[in-house]
């Protein structure tokens, strides 16, 4: 466990009082919690905003969990599985491109 120091404590207050959406331009899914101070609706609400304002697809539906989520770029499960799939399929092109990159300096030393 990582001890939770000054700097990380004023990193996640920082954060927590971010109320721009930059703060979203990175995800692909959040979670709702209470902790929000939000109802559902509310946060249904803020988040359906951010999508139009950056030109975002989303959609909402349960986690796993039982746990009211947001997932952006798709409009379906199934778009948004196909999407979450090509994302780790490139990340992947890009580990083994850099491995055989690395491994070809290595041989030339």
């Amino acid at each position: 466990m990582k001890k939770l120091s000054k700097k990380i404590i004023t990193k996640i207050n920082k954060e927590l009082m971010d109320l721009t959406f930059n703060s979203f331009d990175k995800e692909v899914i959040v979670g709702w919690h209470k902790g929000t101070g939000l109802t559902v609706d509310e946060w249904m609400l803020y988040l359906s905003n951010y999508a139009t304002e950056r030109g975002r697809k989303l959609f909402f539906a349960l986690t796993e969990w039982g746990n009211p989520a947001v997932y952006f770029d798709a409009t379906n499960g199934d778009e948004w599985k196909k999407m979450i799939k090509e994302k780790g399929n490139k990340k992947k092109k890009f580990l083994e491109e850099r491995f055989l990159e690395e491994r070809d300096e290595d041989a030339t030393k």
